[in-house]
Parts: structure tokens; C-alpha cells; sequence
């Protein structure tokens, strides 16, 4: 759980390059906001089954952030 989106935005990414599972290559994840404002690292097709609000994916790093500053 996170408090801060920059600290979020950063366990995300790393996540997603470190870790594999099975015979994938590359891990889509997602920041999903949760309740009393945290926010939780999650894989992206969970959360859209789950209907979470994705505040930020990192399939879609290359092109759009939402914190272009801390690339």
C-alpha cells in the first residue's frame, strides 16, 4: 500500500521489469486507489475484472503518465 503516487509509480515499474511469471516476458501492472486515499500495485487484468479505478498502468508507459516528471 502507498500513500505517495511518485513512490507507487516507481515500485510499479520496477515490478514489471523484475518480476516474470511463467512463460510471460513482461508483467502489465497497474496503480489501483483504493479506500482512505492509498493506493496498491496490482496486475492490470485483475483490476479491470475487479472494476478498480486504474490510476496508472504501465503498459501505457511509453506513451502517457500521469507524472511525466518522474520518468
Amino acid at each position: 500500500m502507498f500513500t505517495d503516487i511518485e513512490a507507487a509509480i516507481e515500485e510499479c515499474r520496477y515490478r514489471a521489469e523484475t518480476e516474470a511469471t511463467g512463460k510471460k516476458t513482461k508483467r502489465y501492472l497497474s496503480i489501483v486507489q483504493k479506500n482512505h486515499g492509498f493506493m496498491e500495485v496490482v496486475e492490470t487484468g485483475w483490476a479491470r475484472r475487479m472494476n478498480l479505478p486504474i490510476m496508472y498502468s504501465v503498459g501505457c508507459d511509453r506513451y502517457h503518465t500521469v507524472l511525466p516528471e518522474v520518468r
